[in-house]
């Protein structure tokens, strides 16, 4: 009965469409966007294929990449695929084949095994990402996801420098390439360099080592200091106007430049 209805409702919705002088066109299939958004596209892969010798066999290799304005992607290497996901948001979608980039990329010039960088460059610091890749003895594998708005340099010798925002500052850090596991593997530094110049919104303590009982100089309001350092415990060593030296943990009280 249900069913019916339906269907005599159809029909009466057709006929009133021609009655009225218009016309019945073919539904296409059509990407739904969120509630709130006035576009709706067609849904459309972005397809990147780059040749290269991967391995060292003197072979070339097929890499394809497909991306979809889902934000998900596959990555193919003659018969081996990889899957995943990254951050995508909807006005991108337009802007996905500019900001996709595929290549191969050499980490360590003695090893005949080259890697493949996938990169998206969005339109916002935290939209950018770089994933790595590895093909070898006919295995495709995610070697490394750097983080968020990180930029990779490949200086040679299994070293990898990357720059990225780290709350107020750009943080380096060192990865090196394991030869056996294929795995980038961060190299730990003790302490990492910061050198920027903040102001004292207010009476500002820094002490001698990371413990606030150990009170080297109050730094006074209006005054700047240099913030020398981070350690990975969450202290920063910061020189006073006057030169002394100390440790403090909550800045709230220095005027940063917390902009990326």
């Amino acid at each position: 009965m249900i069913r019916r209805q339906v269907f005599i409702k159809a029909v009466f919705w057709v006929a009133a469409a021609l009655a009225a002088g218009g016309t019945l066109e073919a539904v296409r299939p059509r990407t739904a966007f969120p509630a709130g958004s006035n576009d709706v596209q067609e849904t459309r892969n972005i397809v990147k294929t780059i040749h290269a010798d991967l391995n060292g066999d003197g072979r070339s290799e097929t890499v394809s990449l497909s991306v979809s304005p889902a934000g998900t992607f596959v990555l193919t290497v003659n018969d081996r695929s990889f899957s995943g996901e990254f951050h995508l948001e909807e006005d991108d979608v337009d802007l996905l084949d500019r900001q996709i980039t595929l290549r191969v990329i050499t980490i360590d010039q003695r090893d005949p095994c080259r890697e493949i960088e996938f990169r998206y460059n969005g339109d916002r610091y935290d939209l950018q990402e770089c994933l790595l890749f590895s093909y070898k003895d006919d295995a495709l594998q995610r070697i490394h996801d750097f983080p968020i708005n990180a930029q990779p340099v490949y200086a040679g010798g299994g070293i990898v420098l990357v720059e990225h925002w780290h709350e107020f500052w750009t943080k380096k850090d060192k990865y090196r390439i394991d030869r056996t596991t294929r795995m980038l593997k961060a190299v730990p530094q003790a302490f990492y360099y910061v050198g920027v110049e903040a102001g004292v919104l207010e009476m500002f303590p820094i002490y001698r080592g990371m413990d606030p009982s150990d009170i080297v100089a109050n730094l006074r309001p209006g005054s700047t200091c240099i913030i020398l350092v981070y350690d990975p415990r969450g202290w920063y060593l910061i020189k006073s106007e006057s030169g002394l030296v100390g440790w403090a943990k909550d800045l709230r009280r220095l005027r940063l430049p917390f902009a990326g």
